[in-house]
């Protein structure tokens, strides 16, 4: 499993050490590539777990390459956070082709966006037990977990890529024009 991106307070870190603790640590490696003021509590946090290595964040150009490298995705904040915006790694994380596990707001975007995606799964509370058991059921059944990438990636390729979002403005520039 990845994470990449700011280990900050927007990520519920709480959650993600019971979550890591649940986890049978034999079948599951845990990496985190980034940087953030959470980072450091989390090394302390985490030392007994030999299933869990911290990364410094990758160049740009190399970012594409770590996020293919997973086998899913996680992105855990504190659900009592509502983004203004969508966080854009999770087009990142959808565009790898590998399944997310989010846990987030209700009202969020980012849940819209995985529900229509069929991107992976979505909790809207901090349930470990429901989280672990999806990560066993994409470890148990790789099909349905390859599956989940591919549509998570028709979906940011139909919906966020530059081509059908520039098409998408010109027409409707000439619809303006023609009026």
């Amino acid at each position: 499993m990845l994470y990449s991106g700011n280990v900050g307070d927007k990520q519920d870190w709480d959650f993600f050490s019971a979550f890591a603790k649940a986890l049978p640590q034999q079948h599951y490696d845990i990496i985190i590539v980034g940087a953030g003021g959470a980072k450091y509590q989390q090394l302390k946090d985490t030392t007994n777990q030999d299933n869990i290595n911290f990364y410094d964040p990758v160049p740009f150009e190399e970012l594409s390459d770590l996020l293919c490298s997973a086998d899913a995705h996680f992105l855990f904040q504190k659900t009592e956070v509502l983004d203004t915006v969508m966080p854009s790694k999770l087009l990142g994380m959808m565009a790898s082709e590998k399944p997310s596990l989010v846990l987030g707001n209700a009202k969020s975007e980012v849940k819209q966006v995985m529900e229509l995606a069929n991107a992976g799964c979505y909790l809207t509370t901090a349930n470990v037990e429901i989280a672990v058991n999806q990560l066993e059921e994409w470890r148990l059944n790789q099909e349905a977990r390859l599956q989940i990438g591919k549509e998570a990636r028709r979906y940011v390729t139909q919906h966020f890529a530059r081509k059908p979002i520039l098409d998408g403005w010109i027409l409707q520039l000439r619809l303006l024009l023609d009026s």
